[in-house]
């Protein structure tokens, strides 16, 4: 049976750690890494949708190819797609390094 939801959150009762071992904020996260997903904001409909469309949720790899404080965003490689995301959401995405 699977101890986290599709969004990566763990299901009561499984004993599933709140957050994985080397987990991370997308935000705190480096450039040129390769990264799994662990986890992402489930709450707004239309950010999920985008996520999701830009291959951004758990199991999958992505990568910063550039942080850019100043501009508000991060650049993420997914899916063979560029996708700015927000601060904001970045601190929200759990990643951790694919190799870990």
């Amino acid at each position: 049976y699977p101890d986290r939801s599709p969004f990566g959150r763990p299901i009561p009762g499984t004993g599933a750690p709140a957050i994985l071992p080397n987990s991370l904020t997308l935000e705190e996260a480096s450039a040129n890494v390769t990264y799994l997903v662990d986890r992402v904001p489930e709450e707004d409909v239309m950010l999920l949708k985008f996520l999701a469309d830009s291959s951004i949720l758990p199991g999958h790899e992505i990568s910063v190819d550039e942080a850019a404080p100043y501009l508000g965003v991060i650049m993420v490689a997914s899916g063979g797609n560029r996708v700015p995301i927000g601060y904001n959401v970045a601190g929200q995405i759990l990643v951790r390094q694919a190799d870990a």
